[in-house]
């Protein structure tokens, strides 16, 4: 019995061990993954964002210089 649990237990170990470290690396790359899709749309947001303010005053500007002409 003890002879069972002495053969049992290292191997028990190793597979537990190596179950977390398949486990560790998918977790890895699935938060990897996460970061980089919202990375993306926070980019995206701010580009956005920035070429709103950029048209806004553009047209502000190309009104005043109408309001100017006339």
């Amino acid at each position: 019995m003890i002879s069972t649990l002495i053969l049992f237990l290292p191997l028990l170990i190793v597979y537990l061990l190596v179950k977390y470290i398949k486990l560790k690396g998918r977790v890895e790359s699935r938060a990897r993954d996460l970061h980089e899709a919202w990375q993306t749309r926070e980019m995206d947001r701010q580009v956005s964002d920035k070429a709103d303010t950029l048209f806004r005053t553009w047209k502000l500007d190309e009104e005043k210089k109408s309001a100017r002409m006339q």
